[in-house]
C-alpha cells in the first residue's frame, strides 16, 4: 500500500495515496476532470485534512525508520511505500518532491509523528560579582567611578533625593582627589587595579577546573565589565542556566543585595530569560573559612604565635541597613556580637562575628589575643551612625596597650583592595606605629590561592541545579 508524505523539514507525514490523491487532485463541483497540481500552501492544507479524515476513519499509523539525516528541498508531495521506500509517483504528477539523503550519521525515529526528545548538550554560566574599581588612577576615572556607588541608594540611602543629591555633590567635589591618589599606592604598574586582576586570576582558575561545561565571567557593579554586559554575553554564549556569585562572604544589601537586584532587572529586560541561581552568602561555608585560615595560618604561624594580636577587620555598614535585616524586630546593637539566631541571621554585624568565632575556633587562637572592628566607614560629618569598634581606633588602642607587633586580616573582602592594602597596609600601619606599635602584618585575602579557588569550585558545583531527565 503507498502513502503520500509530504516533505516538510525534519518530518514525513504519510497519508493514504488515494485518499491524497483525491484531495490534492480535486475537482471542484460544475468543472470537468482537471488534474491541477496546487500551491504548496494548497497541498499542505489538503495533506493536514487528509491526516485528520485518515485518523477520523481509523486509518493505521505505519513505523518508518529513517536511515540519514533529510534536508527539505521544496514543499512538494511524493510518495513512499509504507517500508520507506521510494514508490511511484502518481500519473497526474509531472513533479515529485526531493527529499535528499545526506551521508552521515542520522537519529533513527522509531514512531511517525513522534519527536525523539535527547538531552542536547547545554553549558552553565558562572558570573562572580563584585562591585568593581576605576578603570584607571585618573581623577576622573575615580569620579565616575565613585557616582556610580555612591549614588546607589542600597549604598547610601538619604531622603528626601534633594539632600542625597546635595551630599553627593559634595563628595564628589573632593573625595575623588583623594581617592585617586590611594589607588595610585597599590595600583600594580603592569596589571592595573588589584582588585581587577584577582578577580580575573580567580575566574581562570575556576574555568579550568571547572571544565568546558561551564563558562566563567565577571561582572562588576559600578565598573566594567559591567554585569549587564556579562549576562547578556553568557546568553550569547547559549547556556542554560546561570550561576551568580556574589564574592561578598556576609550578607548586605550594599554589596549582594544591590549585585544580585542588578542581574534580576537585567535578566528582566531579555526576551529569552535564562535559568538563574544565586550562591547564598558563605561566611560560615568550610571551603572558605578552610582557605582564609590557611592564609592568616601562613602569616602569623601557629596559634598565632608570631604575632602579639590579630584584628579581624571587616567593612563598615550603617546600623540602621544591619537592623533592617533583622527578622524579629529587634535593633542590631552590641549584642549581635554574641547572639546568632533566626531572629538576626541576616544581620551583617551578627553574620561577620560568626566568621570571626568561627575562624579563631579553627586557628586556635586565644580570645584575648583577637578582636573585632569595622572600617571604610563614610561618617558624612555623623549624620550617619556606623557600627563600632572602628579599626583605625583600635590601632591606637592595641598599640597604646603594649601591643607592638600586630596582625590584620579582612575577611569580609576576598579579593585585595584599596580598602585592604592602602587602607589597612599603608594607611593603617602608620597609624599603628604613630601610636607606638612595631610592626603591622597585612594579612592577604584568598585572593585566587590555589586552596580558594578549588573551595569556591566546589562551592559553585555543590549550588548548581542537577540537571532534569528527558524523555528519550
Amino acid at each position: 500500500m503507498a502513502f503520500a508524505s509530504l516533505a516538510y523539514p525534519g518530518y514525513q507525514l504519510p497519508v493514504a495515496t488515494g485518499l491524497a490523491e483525491r484531495i490534492i487532485h480535486w475537482q471542484p463541483l460544475g468543472q470537468g476532470n482537471i488534474a491541477t497540481r496546487k500551491s504548496k500552501g494548497q497541498q499542505f492544507v489538503a495533506t493536514a485534512g487528509a491526516i485528520s479524515m485518515s485518523a477520523l476513519s481509523g486509518g493505521i499509523l505505519l513505523r518508518l525508520r529513517v536511515r540519514g539525516r533529510r534536508r527539505w528541498t521544496r514543499s512538494e508531495v511524493t510518495v513512499v511505500c509504507g517500508d520507506g521506500s521510494p514508490a511511484a509517483a502518481p500519473e497526474c504528477c509531472d513533479k515529485v518532491g526531493v527529499i535528499e539523503d545526506i551521508p552521515g550519521t542520522a537519529d533513527a525515529s522509531d514512531m511517525t509523528f513522534s519527536t525523539n526528545f535527547k538531552n542536547m548538550p547545554s553549558k552553565i554560566g558562572v558570573l562572580l560579582l563584585n562591585i568593581g574599581t576605576p578603570a584607571t588612577t585618573s581623577v576622573d576615572d575615580v569620579r565616575d567611578n565613585l557616582a556610580r556607588f555612591l549614588g546607589d541608594d542600597r549604598v547610601i540611602d538619604i531622603q528626601p533625593p534633594l539632600l542625597k543629591f546635595i551630599v553627593l555633590q559634595l563628595l564628589l567635589g573632593t573625595r575623588p582627589q583623594k581617592s585617586a591618589e590611594n589607588y595610585k599606592r597599590i595600583w600594580d604598574s603592569k596589571r592595573g587595579s588589584p582588585l581587577r586582576f584577582h578577580t580575573e586570576d580567580l575566574a581562570e582558575g575556576i574555568q579550568k577546573q571547572l571544565g568546558s561545561d561551564f563558562v566563567v565571567r565577571i561582572g562588576f557593579q559600578y565598573s566594567a565589565p559591567f554585569t549587564s554586559d556579562a549576562l547578556e554575553e553568557l546568553v550569547k554564549e547559549r547556556v542554560t542556566q546561570v550561576m551568580v556569585v556574589p564574592m561578598f562572604p556576609h550578607y548586605a544589601s550594599g554589596t549582594s543585595g544591590t549585585s544580585l537586584a542588578q542581574v534580576y532587572r537585567q535578566a528582566a529586560e531579555m526576551f529569552c530569560v535564562p535559568s538563574i541561581s544565586a550562591a547564598p552568602p558563605f561566611y560560615d561555608n568550610t571551603l572558605f573559612l578552610n582557605a582564609q585560615a590557611q592564609i592568616i595560618s601562613e602569616a602569623v604561624g601557629p596559634r598565632g604565635r608570631e604575632v602579639d594580636h590579630i584584628i579581624f577587620s571587616f567593612h563598615g555598614l550603617p546600623v540602621a541597613q544591619c537592623t533592617s535585616a533583622h527578622r524579629d524586630g529587634s535593633v542590631c546593637d552590641e549584642t549581635c556580637a554574641c547572639r546568632f539566631n533566626e531572629g538576626n541571621r541576616n544581620c551583617y554585624r551578627a553574620q561577620c562575628h560568626e566568621t570571626a568565632r568561627l575562624l579563631a575556633y579553627q586557628l586556635g587562637l586565644d580570645k584575648q589575643k583577637c578582636s573585632v572592628s569595622f572600617q571604610s566607614r563614610l561618617t558624612l560629618r555623623g549624620t550617619i551612625e556606623w557600627i563600632r569598634p572602628y579599626t583605625d581606633d583600635a590601632f591606637e588602642t592595641l598599640a597604646k596597650r603594649g601591643v607592638k607587633r600586630l596582625a590584620v586580616v579582612a575577611p569580609s573582602f576576598t579579593a585585595d583592595c584599596i580598602e585592604t592594602l592602602e587602607e589597612l597596609g599603608i594607611t593603617g600601619k602608620e597609624q599603628f606605629l604613630a601610636a607606638g606599635g612595631e610592626e603591622l602584618v597585612l594579612i592577604p585575602c584568598v585572593n585566587a590561592s590555589k586552596s580558594w579557588v578549588s573551595g569556591l569550585t566546589q562551592m559553585i558545583r555543590d549550588q548548581v541545579p542537577k540537571p532534569v531527565r528527558t524523555v528519550q
